[in-house]
């Protein structure tokens, strides 16, 4: 109550403490002790519209959250957003389904990741996880693309040519590469490579 003077009672029913409290010993407290209390907070238009912009500003915030913001209590919060029409997104809590808090926070943790790394932390798909951050206009640092690794055609055609026994594979790693990229590379400089099948190898 000390750190929150603006608390109203209901408020404060709602968030004193891990277990519930009835409210007649909450009454009985305060008298006790002599502590005021404000038995609701008046919320005039300039605070509906500090809460509007609030919400549009935070749309993944809970009617929870919004409440502590403004020392309010979740009922109170959820009758203004109906009676003004507050643009207040309702969260539907379906298990397997994406939060934006939840993106949020891991886009706020993990500056570093890909779309993709991601998805595969949320256990969700790419497209989910670049649609939230359109729809709810998260921060997401857009990642530079790796650069290609230059392979010369000279020094890969001499290490082919020094190496005939090599597969593709073996190649590519020498070179740092995917077997994928190398065979294209090859195929590009139309450097010959041997081609697996089923009697051995035949030299292209």
């Amino acid at each position: 109550m000390k750190k929150n003077p603006d608390a109203t009672m209901s408020h404060i029913l709602e968030n004193a403490s891990d277990k519930p409290i009835a409210k007649q010993t909450f009454l009985r407290i305060i008298e006790a002790y002599a502590i005021e209390v404000q038995e609701t907070r008046k919320v005039d238009e300039r605070v509906i519209q500090q809460m509007s912009a609030h919400m549009e500003k935070y749309p993944y915030k809970t009617q929870q959250e919004i409440a502590d913001d403004f020392h309010l209590s979740v009922s109170y919060v959820g009758r203004l957003i109906r009676k003004h029409s507050l643009p207040y997104q309702r969260k539907r809590k379906k298990k397997g389904l994406l939060e934006a808090r939840e993106l949020a926070l891991c886009l706020a943790k993990h500056t570093e990741w890909t779309h993709q790394e991601i998805a595969a932390h949320l256990q969700v798909s790419r497209e989910t996880v670049m649609k939230y951050i359109k729809q709810y206009h998260l921060l997401y640092l857009p990642k530079n693309k790796k650069e290609k690794k230059k392979i010369y055609r000279d020094a890969l055609h001499a290490f082919v040519v020094a190496h005939p026994d090599l597969s593709i594979l073996k190649v590519a790693k020498h070179f740092g590469v995917s077997e994928a990229t190398m065979k294209k590379r090859m195929e590009k400089h139309h450097i010959p490579y041997r081609k697996p099948r089923k009697n051995g190898y035949r030299f292209l």
